[in-house]
């Protein structure tokens, strides 16, 4: 008895020990889990944070080159305005009358008239006279809903017909528009065939207009023709080292997790501040080294 007692009591302690043991591995195998995870989002964090850095050197690169090329490229293209794509094209918009323009299906007498009598039905007192009454004010549902779907057909009509001219209106409007708009290109054609200074000036401005600029480029230009010598001047603002942009390159540093940025040099900024390098302004690195 007492052995059996203490086998039954070793028995448990074995199972205690192994639950424990089980309970310790599944611990462990949810700590390594975690861990996994977690390394898993750093290395992705390290991916994105890498990438953004990599677009932003992109942009960079695309930003310089377009200001580096940007006048050597408009002195290897043909700026010529062709005046008929000059011209605006006609688009007028689509007539959609929406629910004014759905008609409501009229009310039908059968839908009214109550079933008709059977054979055992008939033989009931009264039965005949109730199924008259039924009709009566069948027929009285069904002209009153006729007279109330003429008077909301009539209202939709009415509706139809206010959009209708409105949409006409418009059309009238944008045709005019555009039609005035065209012929003023034909006679701005005519006049700077026949080089009247004007339409030349126009004709120049619309071409400078036309150009696609770099972002924050200066857009401002005044243009003058001299009709006896046949020169067209341009004065131009051209813009200064402002527009280029002051970071250099973007780093992403694993250690701080941070994307730094490098300054562009002081000869590729220019004097930022607009001192005279006569003047020590103390803003600049330039008058910084030169005090």
């Amino acid at each position: 008895m007492q052995r059996a007692s203490a086998q039954a009591a070793r028995a448990r302690n074995r199972q205690h020990i192994q639950a424990i043991r089980e309970t310790e591995r599944f611990e462990r195998q949810q700590h390594r889990a975690r861990l996994a995870g977690e390394k898993e989002q750093l290395r992705q964090f390290h991916e994105d944070q890498e990438a953004e850095a990599d677009a932003g050197n992109g942009d960079l690169l695309k930003s310089i080159n377009r200001l580096e090329t940007t006048l050597s490229e408009a002195l290897g293209r043909n700026h010529r305005l062709d005046f008929n794509q000059l011209k605006p094209a006609l688009r007028v918009p689509t007539f959609d009358p929406k629910a004014s323009g759905q008609a409501e299906p009229a009310p039908r007498p059968e839908g009214y008239l109550p079933t008709p009598l059977g054979f055992f039905a008939r033989l009931l007192p009264g039965a005949k006279v109730r199924h008259q009454t039924e009709i009566r004010e069948s027929r009285a549902r069904f002209d009153a809903d006729v007279l109330r779907h003429s008077e909301r057909e009539k209202s939709r009509e009415a509706a139809l017909q206010v959009e209708t001219a409105a949409h006409s209106e418009t059309v009238r409007i944008i045709t005019d528009t555009v039609t005035s708009q065209r012929r003023e290109i034909d006679e701005l054609k005519i006049d700077y065939e026949a080089g009247k200074t004007d339409a030349i000036r126009h004709y120049s401005e619309l071409v400078l207009a036309s150009q696609h600029y770099p972002e924050g480029w200066t857009e401002s230009a005044r243009v003058a023709f001299v009709p006896e010598s046949k020169q067209l001047v341009v004065e131009y603002d051209f813009p200064g080292f402002e527009i280029v942009p002051e970071i250099g390159s973007y780093k992403y540093v694993k250690a701080k997790r941070q994307i730094l940025t490098t300054r562009r040099s002081d000869s590729e900024l220019g004097n930022r501040c607009g001192c005279w390098p006569s003047r020590n302004c103390h803003r600049c690195s330039r008058c910084r080294r030169n005090s």
